[in-house]
């Protein structure tokens, strides 16, 4: 997990902790406002596909995403979400630079994912994302917490938009890919 503001997933849905002050939002509209300020219209381009989709829209299934998902502080409950969630594909940014700098073990993507090295690298990654959870959920404590699920299948061309966490990079937020 890292906290970040851009597109890293290549999985087909995308989960977001984000942090709002409490009672925000009242409706669609002051969420627009906050998110995307006076931007009509996001692009997001995947393997030479542009999908557009207008932030009124992306406001709204966020807005109600928010809704039908009351918020959760509870730390315990948030760390039960966390799991390395990588692939040899996508690594998380910089954690196999730190892990190898760290303990002295080189990880090699032809090993199998049941190999040693790769165990003791999932138990750092988690270990890491712990540590940047309850970072987030101290620096955010006066605020509601809401966890916040996105698939490419779900709401068309905003589903893709939304799982990139475009509409979030004005926000407090970690990206669980």
């Amino acid at each position: 997990m890292k906290i970040r503001s851009g597109f890293i997933s290549n999985s087909s849905s995308s989960s977001f902790i984000v942090a709002f002050p409490k009672g925000f939002p009242h409706s669609p509209e002051q969420l627009q406002s906050v998110l995307f300020n006076a931007v009509k219209e996001i692009a997001f381009a995947v393997s030479e596909v542009t999908y557009k989709c207008g932030t009124k829209e992306l406001a709204r299934i966020i807005y109600n995403t928010i809704k039908a998902n009351p918020p959760n502080n509870n730390q315990e409950d948030l760390l039960d979400l966390l799991g390395c969630g990588i692939d040899k594909e996508s690594l998380k940014e910089g954690y196999e630079e730190k892990f190898e700098k760290e303990t002295g073990i080189l990880l090699d993507p032809s090993e199998d994912w049941e190999h040693p090295s790769w165990q003791k690298f999932e138990r750092y990654c988690e270990e890491k994302d712990r540590i940047a959870l309850k970072k987030f959920l101290k620096e955010n404590i006066e605020k509601d917490i809401y966890v916040l699920k996105f698939a490419d299948w779900d709401n068309g061309e905003a589903g893709i938009v939304l799982k990139g966490g475009i509409p979030f990079k004005n926000t407090t937020h970690i990206m669980i890919a």
